[in-house]
């Protein structure tokens, strides 16, 4: 994905991830770097980060045109390789959407509104 574009998908995500142009560019861009994180995009359509060593899916978006055509979930196997369980954060109120479609559970509540899920790849 050009710069550009993914500055451009980034920014759409300012509302909901304050400051994640620059977790992109400190955490996510040295950590795919070294091999701790690897990155998924669908151009235009979504895209996944996932920690290696945490077995984490750190964000997982799809452009709202896209959704529920099944391109999460091919993003979240594509990243994730090999793993057979993986985890991560969410906010409350969109937490039972990915144990859904993910097949997961919560495991329970974490600080302000946010839980942790653990999630099957399939």
């Amino acid at each position: 994905m050009p710069q550009s574009t993914l500055n451009t998908y980034l920014t759409k995500y300012e509302h909901l991830y304050p400051g994640i142009d620059i977790w992109w560019k400190k955490r996510v861009i040295p950590d795919v770097e070294s091999g701790i994180k690897r990155i998924q995009i669908i151009e235009d359509v979504g895209l996944a980060v996932f920690d290696r060593q945490q077995a984490k899916l750190c964000h997982l978006s799809v452009v709202t045109a896209f959704r529920g055509q099944g391109y999460g979930k091919q993003l979240l196997k594509d990243v994730t390789l090999d793993y057979k369980f993986i985890w991560c954060t969410a906010r409350e109120d969109i937490a039972e959407d990915f144990v859904s479609w993910s097949d997961g559970f919560i495991e329970g509540k974490l600080s302000g509104d946010e839980v942790k899920i653990i999630m099957r790849v399939r």
